[in-house]
């Protein structure tokens, strides 16, 4: 099942500019809640927020004829 749901988002996102990272978030507001109201959700405490696709029309560089805001519940965030 999660094979196909990616499969099926990478369709979405083309085979180019689609698939670069247009979007990072740290979800640090407690009062936040996940109400599948992607602006709230992605604030929300203990999630973090990922976007794919074009971020030219908030100041970034990639023009893409997609933008898809993904939002994960109690991630494991890691960098050395």
């Amino acid at each position: 099942m999660p094979q196909e749901k990616g499969k099926k988002l990478l369709a979405l996102l083309g085979e180019e500019q689609g698939r670069m990272l247009a979007e990072l978030g740290i979800g640090t507001n407690y009062k936040a809640r996940l109400t599948g109201n992607i602006l709230e959700d992605e604030k929300a405490y203990h999630t973090v927020h990922v976007a794919f696709g074009s971020n030219h029309t908030f100041g970034g560089t990639i023009h893409a004829d997609v933008h898809i805001d993904c939002v994960t519940k109690d991630p494991k965030l890691e960098w050395e």
